[in-house]
């Protein structure tokens, strides 16, 4: 949500509010982060004694971010309807794609290739952007959720609460923060 919109004085509230696919990773920086879970916070109903409002992050996990080698590339294939037998490539990272450690911004090269019928082909059209990523860890999670407001209340490694975090087929850090009560102000870093 945006700033302006929370300032809107709209009388909204919610629940839950969930960032899915790795939406957390446009957050370049630790003020973007701590901005953006400020401005849920401002839309989410109070805290009470019976329930605690909650954001939900699915990000990349941590492993991807200490494992560079073998995380080049995830590609698919979905059909294009109405365009005959024509399929759309997604291709989402590439071999040289550089990462900063410093800054933990990887530039993902993404692909949309327009398939033809025939396998192996040249595409028939191709999109190439490069998308900055920021790739955060659990204690960056942590610390920055509890300078907006939040504790990280539950971790998983999938978007399934059988998968816990640490383990070997753990894919994703699914972090599950609790709004709290008695916030501090946040500082944006």
């Amino acid at each position: 949500l945006r700033e302006e919109e929370a300032a809107s004085g709209a009388e909204a509230r919610f629940d839950a509010a969930w960032m899915l696919l790795g939406g957390s990773a446009h957050l370049p920086t630790n003020a973007d982060f701590v901005r953006c879970l400020t401005s849920l916070r401002s839309v989410l109903s109070p805290p009470s004694p019976s329930s605690s409002p909650t954001v939900v992050l699915e990000m990349s996990h941590p492993r991807e971010t200490f494992r560079l080698v073998d995380c080049s590339e995830e590609a698919w294939e979905v059909p294009l309807p109405g365009s005959g037998e024509r399929t759309l490539r997604v291709t989402w990272g590439g071999e040289d794609d550089p990462f900063d450690p410093v800054s933990q911004v990887w530039e993902k090269t993404v692909t949309l290739d327009v398939l033809g019928p025939e396998k192996g082909s040249t595409p028939l059209q191709r999109v190439r952007e490069v998308v900055p990523m920021r790739q955060h860890t659990y204690q960056e999670v942590e610390m920055l959720s509890k300078a907006a407001g939040f504790e990280v209340a539950a971790t998983y490694g999938a978007m399934d609460r059988d998968v816990p975090i640490d383990d070997d087929e753990a894919f994703r850090m699914v972090c599950v923060l609790r709004m709290l009560a008695d916030a501090p102000a946040a500082k944006i870093y």
